[in-house]
């Protein structure tokens, strides 16, 4: 466009370009017992009309709610995004797997973050937290069934009375469905339940509950036997 005069005037319609950071992650929010691992993938893909540069980093909290970069112990990022910059093309997309690992991890809750860094035009930076509670005490029990190996791997043990064995139920009557179970995967783990008048105060096993992602407190059955965190289905 050439201005010639000097009350000239154009008017021109134009758009800036700009990439965008889209990200999709898994739960990055875990409970695992003793001396296990996890991980989930975190996906950046550029939305926008314009390539983008785009970095993914491991954070740590500060005293004034902040965070600031660092590497933490129990938190390890793989992929090209985690060990340098990616340009992604418009449409194009990275991944960065996120995996804990609570080997050398005192029981109870740590929290970091993971920081997408980018040069969107708006959107720059997007913080996701980071969360990874390690229990003490680690028993899945198939509530009234025989046991069972979920689609995670994980070992559900049969349900068994308490005894003088270290964990198990006090009593009440164990059930089962065979209607069919909705929303679950797991449907062999889902139709057995134990049914006690004695509310809480059981072994492990007699609480009715529902599996959960988070563990639940058992009040323990004598002064020698410790509260378990368990995992209950129903």
């Amino acid at each position: 466009m050439t201005i010639a005069r000097k009350d000239q005037a154009e008017v021109v319609d134009a758009a800036l370009t700009s990439g965008v950071a889209t990200v999709t992650a898994g739960d990055l929010d875990w409970l695992l017992g003793p001396d296990q691992k996890a991980s989930a993938d975190v996906t950046v893909t550029n939305s926008g009309s314009a390539p983008l540069e785009v970095r993914l980093s491991e954070r740590k909290r500060t005293d004034d709610g902040g965070h600031e970069a660092a590497d933490l112990p129990w938190l390890t990022l793989t992929g090209a995004a985690a060990t340098g910059t990616v340009t992604l093309a418009v449409g194009g997309s990275t991944t960065v797997t996120a995996t804990v690992d609570n080997a050398s991890v005192t029981p109870g809750v740590l929290v970091g973050g993971l920081l997408v860094a980018s040069n969107a035009g708006k959107g720059d930076s997007q913080l996701r937290s980071v969360r990874l509670a390690t229990s003490a005490h680690w028993r899945g029990v198939d509530v009234g069934g025989s046991g069972h190996v979920d689609a995670d791997g994980f070992v559900w043990s049969p349900d068994q009375a308490l005894g003088s064995r270290p964990w198990g139920h006090v009593g009440g009557k164990a059930r089962t469905t065979k209607a069919d179970i909705a929303g679950t995967q797991d449907d062999a783990l889902r139709p057995t339940v134990r049914r006690s008048r004695l509310g809480g105060t059981v072994g492990v096993a007699g609480i009715t509950g529902r599996r959960a992602a988070i563990a639940t407190k058992a009040k323990a059955c004598s002064d020698d036997i410790d509260a378990l965190d368990i995992l209950q289905n129903a």
